[in-house]
């Protein structure tokens, strides 16, 4: 049995290194405060909770979640959830500074013309719940920081914010690949449950793979899967972290049977000059830089592809422009070729007159 998390942190904006709106992180609380034996804490980690920057907004941000997934140097996965909200400041005056300062602590030009346009106004300031895990249970990691979260906000006089935690860190742990599913609760009167997946090896997609192909579109996918086994580099862009995580886990799993002898690198980023596949999450494109070239792939194994992928995603598609209405919905079937084909149902005329 493995714990939950193994982590739990609450880090924040340093108010001591702020220049013209703009700091790092520290950590304001940590548990537990010791490190486990199995899992050494490393400090570094905290730099994931924030890939935009420590940035002061004049505007009150909505709670966001997201997690960073960390490979180290033996392989072993390190899942970062984090949940931000912003905290509201006194009214202030940010004293602008020159910019060889703020690029040498690692502030941006936004951060600078903010302190010019917003003079002694209302700030809010980030802060972040923070736990790290070796398993990746996703909505086991959002549900506990989102009551830790709403406990934080709507206190209760019977329910103690460290009992949440520590009933996160040491109460919970879930069984190895295989076994029963865990039922438990954190103390907020929750009820959770976690399903072990069934092999140790075999990765557990979720809707990953198909909202992928949702919002990438079918042949966008395909030419994501061919330029992967050409050894291409693949850079995903997204303004959502939650999108790029759950997009390079989905190419991950759809890679996983060839997993043998496939190389793949998959960047995640937000701007950045890049040479390779460049897949734009937010607007369901594909495109090659200038100086890439990607081999057409042969047309009939290409084509039959598209349409096996299209009779499962969009199985309606192929009854949309016909005369009359079916029966009822058309079976799919694959034929001695090994190809995936429609059955039709009788029209319903034809359904009457047998009757």
């Amino acid at each position: 049995m493995q714990r939950l998390a193994d982590y739990f942190l609450v880090v924040g904006y340093d108010h001591d290194e702020e220049r013209g709106g703009c700091s790092c992180v520290k950590i304001i609380q940590r548990f537990p405060d010791k490190d486990w034996p199995d899992c050494p804490f490393n400090p570094r980690i905290i730099h994931f909770c924030q890939p935009q920057g420590w940035i002061l907004t004049a505007k009150h941000e909505l709670p966001t979640f997201f997690i960073s997934i960390l490979t180290n140097l033996d392989g072993l996965r390190h899942y970062c959830a984090c949940l931000t909200f912003h905290q509201t400041l006194l009214p202030t005056t940010i004293a602008p500074t020159n910019n060889l300062f703020n690029k040498k602590n690692g502030c941006s030009n936004e951060a600078d013309n903010t302190a010019f346009l917003l003079p002694r106004t209302q700030m809010y300031a980030p802060k972040c719940l923070f736990l790290t895990s070796k398993l990746d249970c996703f909505e086991a990691f959002r549900n506990c920081l989102g009551l830790v979260y709403t406990m934080y906000i709507e206190p209760l006089s019977d329910i103690r914010i460290e009992t949440l935690v520590g009933n996160i860190l040491d109460s919970v742990n879930v069984l190895p690949p295989g076994g029963h599913a865990l039922h438990f609760s954190i103390g907020a009167d929750d009820r959770q449950v976690i399903q072990p997946p069934a092999s140790p090896t075999v990765p557990c997609t979720g809707l990953s793979v198909c909202n992928l192909f949702k919002e990438s579109e079918i042949d966008h996918v395909v030419t994501i899967f061919y330029a992967a086994l050409s050894d291409m580099k693949i850079l995903f862009f997204s303004r959502s972290y939650w999108k790029l995580t759950e997009a390079c886990k989905a190419v991950e799993s759809l890679l996983y049977p060839l997993k043998c002898w496939y190389k793949l690198t998959i960047f995640i980023i937000i701007f950045s000059l890049f040479d390779g596949l460049w897949n734009d999450l937010d607007g369901a494109s594909v495109h090659l830089t200038e100086n890439v070239k990607l081999a057409p792939m042969p047309e009939k194994p290409y084509n039959r592809i598209l349409s096996s992928l299209f009779q499962i995603f969009k199985p309606d598609i192929h009854a949309a422009d016909l005369a009359f209405q079916l029966n009822g919905r058309m079976n799919l079937r694959q034929d001695s070729g090994g190809q995936i084909v429609a059955d039709y149902p009788k029209y319903k005329d034809e359904s009457n007159k047998d009757k």
